[in-house]
């Protein structure tokens, strides 16, 4: 089941009094993330996961911030794109850790129960080497770094939730949900020019929300684990 697509809506004739609207989805041929710090990702196929933000399993120490990237081929879609949305497809229901807004200074003791972060969000991107993200093997650590600093440039649409607020109920009980991201004019023109060159597109994304701190209180514990988006995306 693929879970990650591209929705381009493309008007034909446009050399004719009349405009027909015709809507193409495309779905993403590989996707993944990349970590801050230069590690090596694990892109392999059967791990398609587009989690951003940063997680700990159990018994492991937290990941550093992890970007995520879409590589679409729209060899498939004409010329003349007018609007574009990303599709993400949640086949687990949930998949959004919030995390805590603390003061700086930790006040002490630390309030119970802690505040959280007001919402999170997820930001599109554009990006670029298409090459680099389905050929992963051999990349040195400076070269992944740019790759992954890539990944929070140019905006082109967002996804937020709020504290508190589940995500949108699913057309029907046990089916996956699809989220839809509307994406810029931008975004719309990078699209056309990807189809009159080599048709090749990359999108990325990372959570803009996320709090860069080591979430330790004032004994030093670590006491938050998480703090993701579109976790478990890698379940079929």
């Amino acid at each position: 089941m693929m879970r990650f697509a591209l929705t381009c809506v493309v008007l034909a004739g446009l050399v004719s009094p009349t405009f027909a609207a015709t809507m193409v989805t495309i779905d993403a041929e590989q996707t993944g993330g990349f970590f801050a710090g230069g590690v090596t990702p694990n892109n392999d196929p059967a791990f398609q996961n587009y989690f951003v933000g940063y997680g700990t399993s159990p018994g492991s120490t937290r990941t550093p911030e992890r970007r995520s990237f879409f590589v679409f081929d729209l060899d498939p879609v004409p010329e003349g794109v007018v609007s574009a949305s990303l599709v993400l497809r949640l086949v687990v229901p949930g998949g959004v850790v919030f995390g805590k807004a603390l003061p700086d200074p930790l006040p002490d003791p630390l309030p119970v129960p802690l505040p959280t972060d007001p919402m999170e969000e997820f930001v599109v991107t554009l990006s670029g080497a298409p090459a680099d993200f389905v050929v992963m093997p051999g990349l040195p650590p400076e070269h992944i770094e740019a790759i992954f600093d890539s990944l929070a440039t140019t905006p082109i649409g967002s996804f937020a939730i709020t504290a508190g607020a589940p995500l949108p109920p699913p057309p029907a009980p046990g089916e996956p949900l699809d989220i839809v991201i509307s994406l810029s004019p931008a975004a719309v023109g990078a699209i056309n020019a990807a189809i009159a060159t080599d048709g090749k597109l990359v999108l990325g994304g990372f959570m803009s929300t996320w709090t860069p701190d080591d979430r330790t209180g004032p004994d030093g514990k670590f006491f938050e684990g998480s703090e993701l988006m579109f976790g478990f995306t890698d379940v079929h």
